[in-house]
């Protein structure tokens, strides 16, 4: 699944709830959705009377990428399985399915791989998706993986007396900073 079908499945969930409103008390059902998930995703809990713009969103992220807590909070809450009429099925991202993802984004962002940090991003990619759990952040990761390489990268980068334009866009498998065993180190940069 594309990024962007993802995004669109999270809009439709979204769209369903169109026309809640505080008036005649329909918002309650997004509120409650956004508070019954745990973690709460800002560590507190709505009420009724607050602005729930952004609980919309989260509740809507909530319904689209959580299926067994989901499934489990619909059915122990009586009446939330009555307005609830579609359900989306987000399946991981595979281990070359993230590598792709990483690619795309140094890509985008001008950044190149040699084919040794390239091969070294794949086996983590594939050692990360193997090892994934209940907190697996799928493309999320990806991304977080790729800022703190960019970190990294700018840190080496910054100790060389005249880099030329491929140093700077490059990326190596020292950038990456991985542990042996091919998942990254999990220290900040310049730690």
């Amino acid at each position: 699944m594309t990024e962007s079908q993802a995004r669109q499945k999270v809009v439709s969930v979204a769209e369903g709830w169109y026309g809640r409103k505080e008036a005649d008390g329909s918002h309650r059902v997004i509120i409650d959705i956004y508070n019954n998930h745990k973690p709460l995703a800002r560590n507190y809990k709505v009420k009724y009377t607050d602005a729930w713009c952004a609980t919309f969103g989260s509740a809507a992220a909530i319904v689209a990428g959580y299926t067994e807590l989901m499934g489990n909070f619909i059915h122990a809450n009586p009446g939330l399985e009555s307005r609830f009429n579609k359900y989306f099925y987000f399946e991981d991202y595979d281990g070359k399915q993230l590598a792709e993802i990483f690619r795309s984004v140094c890509k985008k962002n001008g950044y190149t791989l040699d084919e040794e940090t390239d091969q070294a991003a794949a086996e983590a990619f594939q050692v990360m998706y193997d090892r994934r759990d209940e907190n697996f952040g799928n493309a999320r990761d990806v991304r977080n993986i790729f800022e703190a390489a960019v970190a990294r990268q700018a840190n080496r980068v910054a100790a060389m007396e005249a880099p030329g334009k491929e140093e700077l866009m490059a990326l190596t498998a020292a950038d990456l900073d991985l542990e042996e065993d091919g998942t990254e180190n999990s220290e900040k940069p310049g730690e």
